[in-house]
């Protein structure tokens, strides 16, 4: 179905009134219990969701959903699995404030998610208007906390019917089947000094970074020289997402063995020092650590030294780490404790969340995979990311657009935009996704 100048703008106002809602977490308020904003969002999304003919609900004010179908338990259920929480908007002042500029809706939330979200609605809508009659449940999920821990869609499958098959619009084209497992873990070493406090040069202090999820830009020490003065030194580094350490320069690694180099040549050493420069190093694979390797799904594992608080007798790093899908995390815990033992460096596991794997001949992804082609006339294969998406947060699911492959990723920037084109040619894919997942998974 082409869209008419009257469609394109019923899509453009109805992400503008998205976008206009600062949907931030916030302040539990009642009945919202991610904040006032959030739930806001939600209402409106699922209001015109009303007066447009589906049925909608909404699940203590953390995840609501709309669909059309069968009303019964026993039907399968499909979904679209989106979300309409935002950043916050940093120093971006008009970040809520919708702008049309040369086929581009800039704003707050317009690529993640709200973009999408309306992209996959009409999707669905169009199978509404066309009086298209499902076999199954077509459901479109929309969760309040997806860039805080997504309690939400933990609240929506503690009582809420799990789908058949789902796709979440929220990562990229074509379809993610394998997303590399995450383990978030902090390194902390405590050690006395052995010289009188002016006697010799110290580190007596190093902070970079922000979460272990980035790779850190800057470095910040600060050295007490032998007679007893103060210099404080920078290094710079390139800063990156941890998913992809090779693209940037860890500030902290770079840092460190400097530091390790410059009390070296004054013949002397330091704990820490000493440990991060024969475990650690400057590399990002883990090598030093034997954690090294790949599998031929998802590719190699990746190591960040995400952030550092160190002073003159305790250190504490806190490390991001994305495994292959098909190897073991509890043989990488072992080994991670096996490196760090013989310097009495403590290990402490922050959060582990679990590789997604689909084979790429599972029908859902064989089908999403099909439709996409079908839809872009290329020859794509399934994709693996050592990024996290959506899909972690519900079973049988899998991260499916919207950017289209060699478009610039621009979430969580000043500047966000959507390409309006694209989400028109995203929506078109999520009509036959909708329709061609419901003829596949019909009893």
């Amino acid at each position: 179905m082409k869209l008419t100048d009257k469609d394109r703008q019923e899509r453009i106002a109805f992400l503008e009134q998205l976008i206009r809602i600062p949907s931030v977490k916030g302040d539990a308020c009642d009945q919202a219990p991610f904040g006032a904003a959030t739930l806001e969002a939600l209402e409106a999304f699922l209001a015109k969701a009303k007066a447009d003919g589906f049925r909608t609900k909404v699940i203590d004010g953390k995840v609501g959903y709309l669909e059309f179908g069968p009303d019964t338990a026993t039907t399968p259920l499909l979904a679209a699995v989106c979300h309409l929480d935002v950043v916050p908007a940093g120093d971006w002042q008009q970040a809520f404030e919708p702008q049309l500029v040369d086929g581009h809706m800039v704003g707050r939330g317009s690529i993640d998610d709200k973009g999408p979200a309306v992209a996959a609605y009409f999707g669905l809508k169009r199978l509404l208007q066309q009086g298209y009659e499902p076999k199954c449940k077509l459901r479109l999920i929309l969760g309040l906390d997806e860039e805080s821990g997504s309690d939400c869609m933990k609240r929506y499958a503690e009582t809420e019917q799990l789908p058949a098959a789902a796709f979440t619009p929220d990562a990229e084209f074509p379809v993610i089947h394998a997303e590399k497992g995450l383990l978030q873990f902090s390194l902390g070493l405590s050690w006395s000094e052995t010289a009188a406090p002016d006697a010799r040069l110290t580190l007596l202090e190093a902070r970079a970074g922000t979460r272990p999820n980035v790779v850190p830009g800057v470095c910040q020490l600060t050295w007490r020289l032998p007679d007893g003065s103060l210099e404080p030194e920078t290094v710079m580094g390139v800063m990156g997402h941890a998913s992809l350490p090779q693209d940037a320069e860890n500030a902290i690694s770079k840092a460190m063995e400097q530091a390790y180099l410059r009390l070296a040549a004054a013949g002397l050493s330091q704990p820490w020092l000493d440990f991060y420069h024969e475990r650690i190093g400057t590399r990002y694979d883990g090598s030093l650590m034997g954690l090294a390797g790949a599998d031929a799904v998802s590719g190699p594992l990746t190591f960040n030294a995400g952030v550092l608080q160190l002073d003159a007798q305790q250190a504490r790093l806190t490390c991001d780490i994305r495994y292959p899908v098909t190897w073991d995390v509890a043989e990488l815990r072992q080994k991670i404790r096996s490196a760090c033992e013989p310097y009495g460096v403590e290990y402490i596991e922050d959060h582990h969340s679990a590789p997604l794997y689909l084979s790429k001949d599972q029908p859902l992804v064989a089908i999403l995979t099909r439709i996409y082609n079908e839809q872009t006339g290329e020859q794509a294969e399934p994709i693996a990311i050592g990024g996290g998406t959506y899909a972690r947060s519900l079973p049988n699911t899998v991260a499916f657009g919207p950017v289209f492959p060699g478009q610039p990723g621009v979430c969580h920037q000043t500047g966000e935009y959507a390409d309006l084109a694209s989400l028109e040619r995203s929506e078109a894919i999520y009509t036959e996704a909708f329709r061609q997942l419901d003829q596949a998974f019909a009893h």
